[in-house]
């Protein structure tokens, strides 16, 4: 009884106080409704004067009730009904996913108990523990939203938490799921894949740009940043700070990783190409780098064996020498000349004379594979004229050991001597002919005096017998090429090219200036990374050489390059324009199963005047990197197609692939399987799916990633034959995220200060961060349309049942 009148008293209460008038002016009409209740108790004081005292009390009760409904009318009572919204605090959470957390620190595992034990622990289990193990989560979720981002080459979302406060509000602006009185459940979050390292490189600046443009507002408690602190490419993370601080976001730094500057020997890059030829020499380069072991002595081995041979690859030589300082890489080079054909690997070891202990043991080795090929390529040059880079590569192929080479001048006549194995006179006229080439080199042909039968057969020796072509663009007859109508029967050539070809000679839209200067070539990121680029063996040396190189004064007009084509050098004339719509000089495309190199300039025996070594090597390198699908084919059922040899740990491996069947007709199916070996021998799983290209048929298409460093084998089982496609690639650790292993404290520390946050090491962060992020959540009052509580039935009823019970009290009392 006591608890429903105290329910009813709170009820009441809470009624009462939620009442409010809609009427402006309260107090005049209050005061005007007070002098009619005068007015008329006065009247009634005359009026009842012969009636008793208890009728006259009753029948002024009755009008002064009656007036005092009036007036409450008049004052429009109501209840407002107005929301409270509101927007909850939110936090959001960027962690580093590059494979620099993948790095082992040391970690005491007891400070108390063991305090001299340490194990060296990945810094992703670290992370991992801090949000998975700990109650940092539910910590935060008490009085913020969540979102949990990863960073590496780029943010990205993973995950949306709602907060679970105590008591959940009425409405929640930021979940409007939440229904009045429900509590979020806790959601389950696969930690282990989404810390997993996986990227190749840190933007740490524009992660945290990305971030705050999407979560700057005025409920951001803060934005906590889970990292080792190291950003080795993008915007500066300076200019991050000074973003956020403008558009005053609070930065939290949870530094990961060990703050010791490391001791650490790492085998940077191997150089090596990937096919020669038996005795003919090369060279094997290695590039190691240390960090805290300036000035040590350090022993390099290379080490070599057959591949898939039983037990441990024999030393074939080593050499020691001091390291520079911290961080500069010192070059040992390896020669080594092949006597047997075949496929052989070569081991690089690198270790201190003096041994310490190092936090990445596993880089002190590296393994390159080389394909040792018994016969010599068979190249044909044609040339429209004699131009002077036809006469120079010539010459030096020649000289090559390892290369046949056949020529055919266009303009020369029977009688001409020509250093070459063979001279032609006319184009291979058979297809037997043809096919016994691995690379054509034709330097600005005139394609008009190739019949067009010998025209097919040369297209069908790239696209299906994986021939090397490589063009060299001139002002004699690539203009005809570029102006052939569609209807031609030389059109079909235009698909050769990696390039749209303008229908103009050299230069033409700057007619009538003089070109009395050279430009340099303008190398993409692929260019200065393609191997058969290397004017030396280390790719920083060669990116300077060709810098140093004068470069050509004239070069072919283009529109663009064709749809998936690589382009690796731009002229840099600036009359010609900006970015990508320069000429192209340097280009490349798989056609088909062959490889087409496009050259836009015949000036390159420019390059003699810087070395002549750097103009053999170029063309010598051309020449076999065209070349290797013919060289590689190893069945005539088919062959696979890559890009590159080498791939960087975590990019994923485009693979192509042309099959045919027992007829060597182009094979039609939906899909082929492309079984994939990890370093450590294990197959991929689920197996990787070619999907067949429908406007291609024989040929298939499909990718992998590669998670692992070393050696991976793709084998292809050819339908109905008991033949395989074999090819393998190098998945190399990306320097990139080894450089600078420590935590980079000082910028952590400022990225804070300047924010106004804080810097906390991962040790402290579950139970500090939560008290540091303080609740800035906005309460919003949502007003809707007032409930009138006089405009009722029962207050009608209320009145006239009054005004009754006064008319039916005079009439009995004879009142006037």
């Amino acid at each position: 009884m006591n608890e429903n009148l105290l329910n009813w008293f709170n009820q009441a209460t809470n009624y009462w106080n939620r009442l409010e008038f809609g009427r402006e002016n309260k107090v005049a009409w209050v005061a005007a409704f007070a002098a009619a209740l005068l007015v008329a108790a006065w009247i009634y004081r005359r009026d009842a004067q012969e009636v008793g005292r208890i009728t006259k009390i009753w029948l002024m009760s009755l009008r002064l009730s009656v007036l005092a409904i009036l007036l409450v009318i008049a004052l429009q009572p109501e209840i407002p009904d107005n929301k409270m919204l509101v927007n909850p605090s939110h936090v959001a959470v960027v962690i580093d996913t590059s494979l620099s957390m993948s790095i082992p620190d040391k970690v005491v595992p007891d400070p108390v108990e063991a305090p001299t034990t340490t194990v060296r622990r990945p810094r992703e289990e670290l992370v991992n523990e801090l949000f998975a193990n700990s109650d940092l989560i539910e910590d935060l979720r008490a009085q913020h939203d969540l979102t949990i981002y990863t960073f590496d080459s780029k943010l990205t979302e993973q995950q949306r938490l709602a907060r679970i406060p105590a008591t959940q509000p009425e409405t929640t602006a930021t979940d409007p799921t939440i229904a009045e009185g429900e509590v979020a459940e806790p959601i389950s979050i696969d930690w282990p894949a989404i810390l997993k390292p996986r990227g190749l490189e840190t933007r740490m600046g524009e992660a945290l740009l990305e971030a705050i443009r999407r979560e700057a507002g005025p409920t951001l408690s803060g934005l906590v940043i889970v990292t080792d602190g190291v950003s080795n490419t993008g915007v500066e993370p300076p200019n991050a700070i000074k973003s956020a601080a403008a558009a005053e976001v609070k930065l939290f730094s949870i530094g990961v990783g060990s703050t010791e500057k490391p001791v650490n020997l790492q085998v940077a890059d191997v150089q090596s190409p990937t096919t020669v030829h038996v005795r003919d020499g090369f060279s094997i380069t290695a590039h190691i780098r240390g960090e805290g072991l300036d000035g040590k002595d350090v022993r390099v081995e290379l080490l070599s064996k057959p591949e898939g041979a039983e037990g441990d690859p024999v030393l074939v030589e080593e050499d020691v020498q001091p390291l520079p300082e911290d961080g500069q890489p010192i070059t040992f080079i390896f020669d080594y000349t092949p006597s047997d054909s075949g496929r052989r690997e070569f081991f690089i070891r690198a270790r201190p004379v003096e041994p310490v202990e190092e936090i990445i043991a596993e880089d002190n080795e590296s393994k390159v594979t080389v394909e040792i090929n018994e016969r010599k390529v068979k190249v044909l040059l044609v040339a429209g004229g004699p131009m002077r880079d036809y006469r120079f590569v010539r010459n030096l192929l020649f000289r090559d050991s390892s290369i046949d080479l056949h020529v055919w001048l266009q303009t020369g006549e029977i009688g001409i001597s020509q250093e070459s194995d063979e001279l032609l006179f006319q184009f291979p006229e058979t297809r037997e002919a043809l096919f016994g080439y691995d690379v054509i080199i034709a330097f600005d042909p005139d394609w008009s005096k190739i019949p067009p039968p010998q025209i097919d057969n040369l297209m069908d020796w790239v696209f299906e017998h994986a021939g090397g072509l490589m063009i060299v663009a001139g002002e004699v007859y690539t203009p005809t090429v570029a102006s052939l109508e569609s209807d031609d029967p030389l059109a079909k050539l235009k698909d050769l090219y990696p390039v749209e070809l303008e229908p103009r000679v050299f230069n033409s839209p700057l007619a009538g200036e003089e070109f009395t200067q050279a430009w340099p070539l303008s190398f993409t990121p692929e260019g200065l990374s393609a191997g058969f680029l290397q004017l030396d063996d280390n790719p920083a040396s060669s990116a300077n050489l060709w810098n140093e190189f004068s470069g050509v004064f004239r070069t072919y007009m283009t529109r663009g390059p064709k749809a998936g084509a690589t382009v690796f050098a731009y002229f840099s004339d600036p009359r010609y324009g900006e970015g990508n719509d320069r000429p192209i000089v340097l280009a490349s495309q798989f056609y088909g199963a062959g490889r087409v190199i496009y050259l836009g300039s015949p000036e390159m025996w420019r390059l003699r005047a810087s070395d002549e070594d750097f103009y053999e090597r170029f063309w010598v390198q051309a020449v076999r990197e065209v070349g290797q699908g013919r060289l590689l084919r190893g069945t005539t059922r088919g062959v696979l197609l890559l890009e590159r040899d080498r791939y960087p740990l975590g990019s994923t491996v485009q693979v192509s692939a042309r099959v045919l069947d027992a007829q060597l007709n182009k094979l039609t199916a939906d899909s082929v399987a492309l079984e994939v070996f990890d370093p450590d021998g294990k197959p991929l799983t689920p197996v990787v799916r070619l999907n067949g290209e429908p406007s291609m048929p024989g040929y298939f298409k499909g990718g992998f990633p590669v998670t692992r460093a070393g050696t991976y084998r793709m084998e292809l089982q050819v339908p109905e034959s008991k033949e395989q496609i074999v090819k393998r690639i190098e998945v190399k650790f990306p320097n990139l995220e080894r450089q600078r292993p420590q935590q980079d404290v000082q910028l952590l520390r400022s990225m804070a200060r300047d924010t106004g946050g804080e810097y906390l090491p991962i040790a402290e962060a579950a139970e500090q961060l939560p008290q540091l992020l303080k609740d800035q959540s906005i309460t919003t009052v949502q007003t809707g349309f007032p409930d009138p509580q006089w405009d009722e039935a029962w207050v009608m009823y209320l009145l006239v049942g009054l005004l009754g019970l006064e008319w039916l009290t005079r009439k009995l009392f004879k009142l006037a």
